[in-house]
């Protein structure tokens, strides 16, 4: 069933605010009542519409799908065309955040809502835009405060959602427990070598790292060349463990390990072949 994501803005202030605090960086969240089956990944349409200024239709898809909460990206080529669709339609007009805005999900074969999906949310019939007062010297600088308090506002895993690599590496280095959670489910390599580098780190959050089915392999080498993670024995059992662990780093990894570890490698139970085998050499060698 092809879905549409219809979000009608009372004003084009509602627009502005969710561009610059969502579309601007490809995402898009509202919360609703979402039918129950909808696949990872399903493809979908974007509908944002302004009163009678305008409407454009971007292609998407789904990332998060709760029971009342709804997370779609925005296809790549097509955040381009949202900026200057939003640059020509709004210009400097002030984001508000509190602008009425209604979201339903439809099924594009019949324009109806699907089974189960009463989602109008967050507004009340829409009202007349506000009128809008001269902009002060300082607007932009208003605009981009008033956007990054409502990012703050989102929960920690929707706005890491929103991040590009670049500002999740960041995080990674500088967050909090909560954040660094999150991030070390991350795939991307830089980061997760980012979290290596954060000195705030815990010997645990370091373990589960390392044990991390997506581990990427530059991770592996940082944890190995660590200063202090790469001589905890804990870490090098849970590398050697990992299938994602190059062998040639489980051949530097195995001297470290104790006797017990050797021996629960050398059964072979969950490990690799050759890793089974190496830990049995290093036990007949010692």
């Amino acid at each position: 069933m092809g879905l549409i994501l219809e979000v009608v803005y009372a004003s084009p202030a509602g627009l502005r605010h969710d561009y610059d605090t969502q579309l601007r960086v490809g995402g898009l969240y509202a919360r609703l009542r979402v039918p129950p089956g909808l696949p990872p990944l399903a493809a979908l349409e974007v509908l944002l519409r302004v009163g009678d200024a305008g409407e454009m239709r971007l292609p998407a898809r789904l990332t998060v799908a709760t029971g009342e909460t709804l997370c779609v990206e925005l296809a790549p080529d097509a955040r381009g065309d949202v900026a200057l669709w939003v640059e020509q339609l709004c210009g400097d007009l002030p984001a508000d955040p509190d602008a009425d805005r209604a979201v339903r999900l439809l099924d594009e074969a019949t324009d109806a809502v699907p089974d189960g999906a009463v989602v109008e949310v967050a507004a009340a019939a829409p009202a007349a835009a506000p009128a809008l007062e001269p902009e002060e010297p300082d607007g932009a600088a208003t605009r981009a405060a008033r956007a990054a308090a409502a990012s703050a506002a989102l929960p920690i895993a929707r706005r890491i959602d929103l991040m590009s690599v670049a500002e999740r590496i960041h995080l990674a280095q500088h967050g909090e427990r909560d954040a660094r959670g999150i991030l070390s489910r991350d795939r991307a390599g830089s980061v997760q070598c980012a979290l290596v580098r954060n000195p705030r780190m815990g010997a645990d959050e370091i373990i589960t790292l390392a044990r991390n089915p997506q581990l990427a392999v530059d991770c592996a080498e940082a944890l190995v060349q660590h200063p202090t993670h790469g001589r905890s024995p804990e870490v090098a059992f849970a590398l050697c463990r990992n299938p994602r662990t190059p062998l040639p780093l489980v051949n530097q990894l195995i001297p470290r390990l104790s006797q017990n570890d050797l021996r629960a490698l050398a059964k072979g139970l969950g490990v690799r072949t050759q890793v089974a085998m190496a830990a049995r050499k290093r036990l007949f060698n010692t």
